[in-house]
């Protein structure tokens, strides 16, 4: 939903260094003077730290999982910043988890058939009852290290769009549908020149 606008409880990730370089430097004209960042993490981790387990996760898990649906149907049952009893009224098949909803965890999206998800090599984080900051969750544990903040010059930016754009990590690969098009044909390689010709 957050692609058509809609703000939802999970956070955006991609597996694709050129895909987050590419959503950091993308947009000069909302970045402003702002320092693009880049945030890099291990989800396995993310999950170790969350899930309260001593084993070590390998990756995301898998969106059909009850740790990450018991966490998505959460909406509407978190008043106060607290979850509802309630809830597993209506949920009974998540009563084993009341000790593990507190956290965020990583997880691999059912993309089915939404090619921007595939394309993009996208996963998600999706917030737990508290509301707590990724980096505070990471911070003084043996995981600190698996979360990482890349800040990039605001003078580079423009170099890493162009460097980018010749390694094919452009509007239209980005998001195969009409708005990548679009958005790639107002770009300035398609612009026309003063004499009236295309650039294209």
């Amino acid at each position: 939903m957050q692609h058509y606008g809609v703000p939802t409880r999970l956070l955006d990730w991609t597996e694709s260094a050129l895909m987050g370089l590419y959503f950091a430097v993308a947009n000069p004209e909302a970045l402003g003077e702002k320092t693009p960042i880049v945030w890099i993490m291990a989800p396995g981790k993310l999950n170790h730290l969350s899930w309260g387990e001593e084993r070590d996760f390998g990756g995301p898990f898998l969106a059909s999982i009850s740790s990450v649906q018991a966490r998505i149907r959460m909406i509407g049952y978190l008043p106060n910043g607290n979850l509802s009893p309630k809830f597993y009224e209506e949920h009974p098949g998540f009563g084993n988890l009341r000790e593990k909803l507190d956290f965020p965890i990583a997880f691999y999206p059912v993309s089915g058939r939404n090619t921007r998800l595939a394309t993009q090599k996208g996963c998600f984080t999706v917030q737990g009852v508290k509301t707590i900051a990724l980096e505070e969750l990471f911070r003084n544990t043996k995981c600190e290290r698996y979360l990482r903040k890349v800040s990039i010059s605001p003078l580079s930016a423009r170099e890493i769009r162009e460097e980018l754009r010749v390694m094919g990590i452009t509007p239209r690969s980005v998001f195969p549908d009409l708005h990548g098009l679009s958005e790639e044909l107002n770009g300035r390689e398609y612009l026309v020149t003063s004499a009236g010709r295309s650039l294209a």
